[in-house]
């Protein structure tokens, strides 16, 4: 598997400006680092502030609009997980399928499958290529990355406001 790339060199942020951008909260945010949920962040010393980069910010992003669209968060962080380790340049759209599915007669174990398309139009014709599951979830990186991105580059507003970042 490709390592991930850093998408460009930026500041990093505390967890209280991730937890804004990425709609989770702080505490949920310091469950899922003692879980070792987020990669590279570990539980750190007490009273010293944790740096986060542009990729976890996109990693925690994602796991957010999968938890709350019902998927457990250690399902989430591997669908996540997934996604990072091919770098986030160029991703589009990710269908991913829970669970084990028939393949030759057996079930197989894997936790997920998934398949990347640059559109939603190319996405639907691989899902109809190779049997469109009955139940599946889109998730758009590419927007959810870029979504990210806008707000990391405009820290400067983020600092200053006290709300919930509205990046939609």
């Amino acid at each position: 598997m490709a390592e991930s790339q850093p998408t460009t060199t930026l500041p990093g942020i505390d967890a209280n400006t991730l937890s804004r951008i990425a709609g989770v909260s702080v505490g949920t945010l310091n469950v899922w680092i003692g879980r070792d949920l987020i990669p590279g962040v570990s539980i750190g010393t007490q009273g010293r502030a944790r740096v986060f980069d542009l990729d976890t910010a996109i990693h925690v992003t994602i796991m957010t609009a999968l938890v709350r669209q019902g998927y457990a968060a250690p399902f989430a962080a591997d669908v996540a997980f997934g996604a990072r380790q091919a770098g986030w340049h160029h991703r589009g759209k990710m269908a991913i399928v829970r669970g084990s599915r028939p393949r030759a007669g057996r079930l197989t174990e894997e936790l997920f499958t998934s398949c990347e398309a640059p559109s939603l139009t190319r996405l639907a014709s691989m899902l109809d290529r190779r049997g469109r599951p009955e139940v599946f979830t889109v998730i758009e990186i590419d927007r959810l990355a870029e979504r990210v991105r806008r707000v990391f580059m405009n820290l400067h507003f983020i600092e200053k406001s006290e709300h919930p970042i509205n990046t939609r």
